[in-house]
């Protein structure tokens, strides 16, 4: 007899489950494929994006907690780009 697994009313058989479980453990998942083209280019215009609004604003929102005027907000916008530099360096060295 096989093992099922039953989960909100779907049926898998457990070996399944358990090889891809097995595999994650392992640390054995086959190699992803670098960013190339115009992927690497959305990815990496999406990290500088994203550190600057991230920590822009968590700097403006220090600005306005503490009354500053937009010193935060200058700290956040460049350690956020140089995050989103870190990660496209990281991420995309291939």
């Amino acid at each position: 007899m096989m093992n099922i697994a039953r989960v909100r009313g779907v049926r898998r058989p457990l070996h399944g489950v358990a090889d891809i479980v097995r595999r994650v453990m392992a640390d054995d998942q086959p190699p992803k494929r670098p960013q190339q083209g115009a992927d690497a280019g959305w990815a990496a215009i999406g990290y500088l994006l994203s550190g600057m609004l991230v920590w822009g604003g968590v700097g403006w929102l220090i600005d306005k907690w503490l009354g500053l005027p937009n010193v935060g907000l200058l700290i956040g916008l460049i350690g956020g780009g140089a995050a989103g530099v870190f990660l496209i360096i990281k991420r995309l060295d291939g």
